[in-house]
């Protein structure tokens, strides 16, 4: 009885100290592929999902031009079981934000709680288990998973695959074949999920092969072992890797090959072995959210997030502290000290299994894939700390290390926070300003934000944020909605004043260029252009406003430019930027 009381207590420990690394994002607005995902689903019937386990997502849900730019590459996901749980949700409590946030919180609490029980099945230590759980639920990693509901199918994912291992290791321990059938199911419920579930076999694997090894009472040779434990384990091989086929046979059937993803098919990239390992690293171990090099390429902004001789700072400090409490004893005491051997076999498994589908695609190397190895990860450093150190010591050491996980968790957590915020701003103000414009007027959006800092904003996803079921009346039906960046309006309109526009700020520029009568000249504006992505840019900014001025007669032109200092949008203050075009 004492025991299931202490069990209860590190469950709700757990829970407390996950709601309150998310306590500001309860009840915060949608982003990015939350609009995309919702409203691509929240009308659809029972047929449209079934068609989700064969077909692609991406051609059901995302808009025209995202999914014909994948049609003929071959990508693509399998991934029903989330818009499921998403349209589920939708149905019960509609757009209430705090119950979607509900729901992405609780399947993360199972998931830290399926590793305490994972850790205990090795340690057979509430208090250790309790531990690791509770460094798994803290790393920052996590800051995208849980605050983004659009990650409800890394969630998901993670915990079928998490909960089939589980389920797997009572089967090894009981030899019951009800856990055995259990954790196939969960492995296919994984799969259609996330297929980084994939990696479960292996992990069983693995894992079976080297316990099998570690408990014989007498050496024998490798190849004899090797084939005492495949027929021993023949029947679950088999089961495991027809789950697997029917995934492959049904991927095949929706695209057309095999391996697929985002844009490319996954390949092998030996060369990155090195760059990959220290980039995960960088994610999974130093509490890093992004690489700042790929936060400004996405995002074309130097302020994207810390400097990198301050993200190179703050790394370095935690690398010597982690470098200081494990690698320096392991390396001196050696392994033989390691009083969890198991815990520590798990975690080299887990974080080995990782490292190779680093080098199969290195899109691993992403928070969202990052779960599998934070767990290894975990597994690794409670069994290092807690073999090198007494215990009071240890827990010292992991107290530490929590808080500055926790520290970076909570500070990720309130980006994704502020960048709903800011979602929410945008779209209530164009609802709200929209009630006094006249049908088929033009609204320009100018620097509408893509994020904040570290986590998502409009990516890829503003045009969904002004229709149903988001807003009462599709707006992008009613009114003429562009939204882009002030860099690309600027080579435009550089192009087409001889590079005056250096001298200019662009709402006088915009003005300008709307009240005059100057017809768009597509050869002048290419000519000029001073590079590739100019071109790109230039063409694009060219096309769009040839369109908004043609199509604009006879209707105004409502400009609204980012205050990103205030996080706000704005109605250009310049009366003269809301006008009637003439004919």
């Amino acid at each position: 009885m004492k025991k299931v009381k202490f069990t209860f207590l590190y469950a709700l420990l757990l829970l407390i100290t996950i709601v309150a690394l998310n306590i500001k994002n309860l009840n915060s607005y949608f982003i990015a592929d939350d609009f995309t995902f919702i409203h691509g689903s929240y009308n659809k019937g029972p047929i449209f999902f079934i068609k989700l386990f064969y077909t692609d997502y991406v051609k059901q849900i995302w808009p025209g031009a995202y999914k014909d730019n994948w049609e003929d590459k071959g990508a693509g996901f399998l991934r029903p079981i989330p818009i499921v749980a998403l349209k589920l949700n939708y149905n019960l409590f509609g757009l209430n934000p705090l119950s979607y946030h509900a729901l992405s919180i609780l399947f993360f609490f199972i998931i830290c709680w399926i590793v305490f029980l994972l850790m205990r099945f090795f340690t057979s230590s509430d208090a250790l288990s309790f531990i690791g759980a509770l460094l798994f639920a803290v790393n920052p990693v996590h800051s995208t998973n849980v605050p983004y509901k659009a990650s409800i199918d890394t969630l998901l994912g993670i915990l079928f695959a998490l909960l089939s291992f589980y389920l797997y290791l009572k089967y090894y321990s009981t030899r019951s074949r009800k856990y055995l059938f259990s954790s196939l199911l969960s492995y296919l419920l994984g799969l259609f999920s996330k297929e980084s579930a994939i990696v479960v076999p292996l992990m069983i694997i693995c894992y079976s092969l080297i316990e099998d090894y570690r408990q014989l009472s007498k050496w024998e040779g490798i190849s004899l072992f090797l084939g005492k434990a495949f027929k021993q384990y023949a029947t679950m091989i088999t089961l495991f890797f027809t789950i697997t086929g029917i995934y492959f046979a049904t991927r095949f059937m929706a695209f057309g090959n095999f391996m697929g993803g985002y844009n490319v098919p996954w390949h092998f990239q030996l060369d990155n072995k090195l760059y990959n390992t220290l980039t995960n690293m960088r994610y999974a171990f130093l509490a890093t959210r992004f690489k700042p090099e790929n936060v400004i390429d996405y995002f074309s902004s130097p302020d994207a997030y810390l400097s990198p001789p301050a993200l190179a700072a703050r790394e370095i400090y935690i690398l010597l502290f982690l470098v200081a409490i494990c690698v320096v004893p392991l390396l001196v005491l050696g392994f033989r000290r390691i009083v969890q051997q198991r815990l520590f076999t798990v975690g080299i498994i887990w974080c080995s299994i990782y490292y190779i589908l680093l080098l199969i695609n290195n899109m691993c190397a992403t928070p969202q894939y990052l779960s599998f190895f934070v767990a290894g990860s975990s597994c690794l450093f409670v069994a290092l700390v807690f073999s090198f150190y007494k215990k009071a010591v240890g827990v010292a050491i992991v107290s530490i290390l929590f808080i500055i996980y926790g520290t970076y968790q909570f500070k990720f957590n309130n980006e994704w926070a502020q960048a709903a915020s800011n979602c929410r701003q945008v779209v209530e103000t164009i609802d709200t300003a929209a009630e006094k414009f006249q049908e088929n007027d033009r609204i320009l959006l100018i620097d509408a934000p893509l994020y904040y800092k570290s986590a998502y904003a409009f990516w890829g996803s503003i045009e969904n944020a002004f229709q149903q079921p988001f807003r009462k009346y599709d707006l992008t039906k009613r009114f003429f909605i562009i939204s882009l960046r002030s860099e690309h309006l600027k080579e435009v309109l550089t192009c087409q004043n001889g590079g005056a526009i250096d001298s200019l700020e662009l709402d006088m520029a915009l003005k300008d260029y709307f009240t005059s009568s100057l017809k768009f000249e597509e050869t002048r504006s290419i000519a000029r252009a001073r590079d590739k992505d100019a071109q790109l840019y230039s063409h694009l900014g060219y096309n769009i406003l040839r369109e908004l001025y043609e199509v604009s007669s006879g209707h105004a032109v409502h400009i609204f430019k980012w205050n990103g200092e205030a996080n706000k949008l704005e109605l250009v203050s310049n009366p003269v930027m809301a006008y009637r075009v003439k004919d």
